[in-house]
């Protein structure tokens, strides 16, 4: 501190806490494709079901179209009849999902923190896609939510990255019941899930998912190669995490 022109200056001590939130480190990745079942998602003129409070541009009036879509002073421009273009009434949906059991049963920290980049990664390309986005847990998150619901806001981006940087590699509960008590599902939604390795929660979370009729994919340090004919073997689609994650070598 000192006086308006910096001649003299003071010290002063302060007491209060200071806390820092270090989001995880984001990472280029290859591109994880989501199987869709959402029926609306389809681009603006071929989508069934339109919005008007969304305008994409116009063409040509079709004219078994309602009259109240016609552009009027777009139709006068171009001196015929043009109609309103509409974004589709919901976008795409998705849920990430990390199961920090395996993580912390095989004490494996690196491969967490890797995971953790990962999904911050994702959530970060999902959020420039216009993607409404969800995240839940069955880790330890330091004063913050385990369950965040599936929308398209301005702040789940930053409340996303903020509870992957509060989460411990400490096991709160089982996944699924974490699942069954707090999360809302709506149609359209497609799952990434995120573990260790395919093991049971996985299985298990897959049958959860596949009877609300939810496609998923999932991402694993630990690929099945590694486990034998042991273990259990999901039926959805399975990134190993090295495989997704751009080296600096493949950036040069």
């Amino acid at each position: 501190m000192g006086d308006l022109f910096g001649f003299f200056y003071r010290e002063r001590e302060e007491h209060e806490d200071l806390h820092v939130i270090v989001y995880p480190r984001l990472v280029p990745l290859k591109p994880i494709f989501l199987p869709r079942r959402d029926f609306f998602g389809v681009p603006g003129a071929k989508s069934p079901v339109q919005d008007p409070i969304f305008i994409l541009g116009t063409r040509d009036y079709q004219h078994w179209h309602p009259a109240r879509y016609i552009h009027w002073k777009a139709s006068a421009r171009r001196n015929r009849l043009q109609e309103k273009v509409f974004e589709p009434s919901e976008q795409l949906k998705s849920l990430l999902v990390v199961d920090v059991d395996q993580f912390k049963k095989n004490n494996a920290t690196e491969d967490f923190e890797h995971t953790l980049e990962t999904v911050a990664s994702l959530a970060v390309q999902f959020d420039q896609r216009g993607y409404a986005v969800g995240f839940v847990t069955n880790g330890v998150v330091d004063e913050g939510p385990t369950i965040l619901p599936i929308i398209r806001d301005p702040q789940q981006l930053s409340s996303i990255l903020e509870v992957l940087a509060r989460l411990k590699m400490k096991v709160k509960g089982d996944l699924v019941d974490t699942l069954h008590r707090g999360l809302q599902l709506t149609w359209g939604v497609s799952c990434v899930h995120f573990s260790y390795e395919e093991d049971m929660t996985a299985f298990t979370t897959e049958g959860y998912f596949s009877h609300r009729k939810i496609p998923m994919v999932f991402v694993v340090c630990r690929p099945r190669s590694l486990l034998g004919n042991t273990g259990h073997k999901v039926r959805g689609k399975v990134y190993n995490l090295d495989e997704i994650r751009i080296k600096e070598t493949e950036r040069e």
